[in-house]
């Protein structure tokens, strides 16, 4: 499950509720400061990676170093790297050495497939396609379908739609995939797409959906608004990383 938007108690509900593996979010540590309290998601299994980005290494170290320690010292899971290089540059072997000598685990995105292999060496995921409808994976990404994370939306998918593709990523091998309408609120077809991703629907392993109480968020020194499920308006995803919220997904364990 991919989602950039606010937090509150009842976006914090629905989240769990999904019971996704992995949830990139903006931690009070993270680049945005955002309002995302890990622990609400780590007391549930939930492994949460805080935001940062690279800027295609024109990001001083220095800044980015500072954000990880705030990262790490809020107990967030992992953090993600937006805005990467295709290749294993020295600048981003450094950040990804850094965040993984404080204990983190780490994502980052260069957005295409076209990569080179060494960036598995450095990141424990790395996100290859944020428009994926289906295709199968390139030599690259076939050698590391454990380690590759593809996404997708448009406002225009049905439920069915947004599951197919999901369900096509995970039975080409890749690990970890969510597809919507937009990513800075949540998809008004939630639980209709949850069910069908669901095991019994598909016969991939793939995370529970067992229904939890709604849990209330702690505090948190941040502008939270309070908002519900979206109508299926579109949005790019530049906007929605300067927005800021929580980036969520769903896949194989």
């Amino acid at each position: 499950m991919v989602y950039y938007g606010p937090h509150d108690s009842n976006i914090d509900s629905l989240i769990i509720n999904t019971q996704p593996s992995v949830l990139i979010d903006n931690t009070p540590g993270g680049y945005w400061h955002g309002a995302c309290n890990p622990q609400t998601f780590q007391s549930r299994g939930i492994k949460v990676f805080s935001y940062i980005y690279s800027g295609y290494d024109s990001i001083p170290a220095s800044q980015n170093q500072a954000l990880i320690n705030a990262i790490a010292g809020e107990g967030s899971y992992g953090v993600f790297i937006d805005e990467c290089n295709p290749s294993a540059t020295g600048a981003l072997t450094s950040l990804c050495n850094y965040a993984h000598n404080r204990g983190l685990k780490v994502i980052i995105n260069p957005g295409t497939s076209a990569i080179d292999a060494g960036l598995y060496n450095i990141a424990d995921y790395v996100m290859t396609d944020e428009h994926y409808t289906g295709r199968p994976p390139n030599s690259v990404e076939a050698s590391h379908l454990n380690q590759t994370i593809v996404i997708g939306y448009d406002g225009s998918w049905s439920a069915e739609t947004a599951a197919a593709y999901t369900k096509a990523a995970w039975g080409n091998g890749f690990a970890l995939s969510w597809h919507t309408l937009e990513y800075v609120s949540l998809p008004y077809w939630l639980q209709e797409y949850t069910g069908l991703i669901a095991p019994a629907s598909f016969s991939q392993p793939v995370v529970s959906v067992n229904p939890l109480p709604t849990v209330t968020s702690a505090p948190i020194p941040a502008t939270v608004v309070t908002a519900g499920i979206s109508s299926s308006t579109p949005k790019v995803i530049a906007i929605a990383a300067i927005i800021g919220g929580a980036l969520l997904i769903v896949g194989n364990s």
